[in-house]
């Protein structure tokens, strides 16, 4: 995993973030009487969902390693040969 896989997924998390800022100041804080709970709420949410778009990310690109590893791994095993 290299640094622009990771910088990939923490700005794709950055953008979860935002986007969840944005949708919630447009959409759902209207329906709170008070702002600060909305607020407090919004923040949680979002750091909630970017952690979750971060790890399962992550998760993803360690998936694919290994699965590229095995098939490294398999085409440069020795093969027995038949007798």
């Amino acid at each position: 995993m290299g640094f622009a896989d990771i910088w990939d997924q923490m700005f794709k998390s950055f953008m979860v973030f935002v986007g969840v800022g944005i949708i919630w100041l447009r959409f759902i804080e209207p329906l709170f009487a008070d702002r600060r709970l909305s607020v407090n709420l919004m923040i949680i949410t979002a750091v909630v969902l970017s952690l979750t778009k971060l790890a399962t990310g992550l998760w993803q690109i360690n998936r694919k390693i290994k699965a590229a590893q095995a098939i490294i791994e398999a085409a440069t095993a020795p093969q027995e040969e038949e007798a």
